[in-house]
């Protein structure tokens, strides 16, 4: 699995979060060593073992040097989960900001998608996949795409969710 990315200019969903962040495209790149799973049969499992994952937001581009963690998801047993997103970028001000989803809009992600509340004027879809490797190793791809809604030029992100390591 392999995350890629372009150029171009492009701030996060929330208003005034990162806004220094340059990125046009990214794309996870998915190989056959790696198939989509049961996306509530792999929440449920993740939420048991009380796990959580790092997220790399259109790869992690950053202007101020190299890739970092975008956000930290911890799953739920009811299907609800917390987001610690990283707020502004490293050597300038680094902080996060706590967001809880609900169950029923946790839910909706791992199927069809729910529309995004934060910022009205770029409304995006948001969709969450599983995908485990031959291993056993889970990862996530969460999607935010223009939703149909969307003023012409709406840009969407890609974020990759992988499991924290040790430390």
């Amino acid at each position: 699995m392999t995350c890629v990315s372009g150029n171009g200019s492009s701030i996060g969903v929330l208003v005034a979060i990162n806004p220094g962040v340059v990125t046009v495209g990214a794309a996870v790149l998915i190989s056959t060593q790696w198939t989509e799973v049961d996306t509530d049969t792999a929440w449920a499992a993740a939420a048991a073992a009380q796990a959580s994952w790092d997220g790399w937001e259109n790869c992690g581009v950053k202007p101020e040097g190299p890739p970092i963690k975008s956000s930290t998801v911890t799953p739920a047993a009811i299907g609800r989960y917390i987001e610690d997103i990283v707020v502004a970028n490293p050597g300038t001000n680094f902080t996060t900001l706590r967001l809880a989803t609900s169950a029923a809009d946790g839910a909706a992600m791992r199927r069809s998608g729910v529309l995004t509340t934060e910022g009205p004027m770029r409304p995006l879809r948001i969709t969450w996949r599983a995908f485990r490797d031959r291993a056993g190793n889970t990862a996530w791809v969460e999607r935010r795409e223009p939703a149909a809604a969307a003023p012409t030029g709406t840009r969407g992100f890609i974020t990759l969710f992988v499991p924290q390591r040790p430390r």
